[in-house]
């Protein structure tokens, strides 16, 4: 996670796939520890209203997702363009059969650590 972007799921204590009701049940868990200390609770507020937002959870979710993905190398996209402008179509077709065997280790390693 970047530096500049705060992790609101640690403001709330809540994981980032958490689904609306556990997002409010931390909140509301958080809420109670904090007013029962006598603390601040106004960034646990800001928190939990983005979050439970759908559209602005979806914008903090590709602000974080945009970020992560800032990471120097190229992108499936582009290395697909590169084989398919510097060698061709073979290589192209090459590389499109790679990816989706790639693909299909990682489904079947998921599926196979399931069981």
């Amino acid at each position: 996670m970047p530096e500049d972007v705060p992790d609101l799921y640690a403001v709330i204590g809540a994981k980032r796939w958490a689904k609306q009701p556990a997002l409010a049940r931390a909140y509301h868990r958080r809420l109670a520890v904090l007013q029962k200390l006598g603390e601040d609770t106004e960034e646990l507020e800001t928190a939990f209203a983005m979050l439970s937002d759908p559209v602005t959870r979806k914008e903090y979710g590709d602000l974080l997702f945009a970020s992560v993905t800032d990471t120097g190398f190229p992108s499936v996209d582009e290395m697909v363009q590169d084989a398919y402008s510097r060698h061709g179509v073979g290589h192209y077709i090459v590389l499109i059969i790679l990816s989706f065997m790639f693909i299909g280790m990682i489904i079947a390693a998921v599926i196979q650590s399931a069981w």
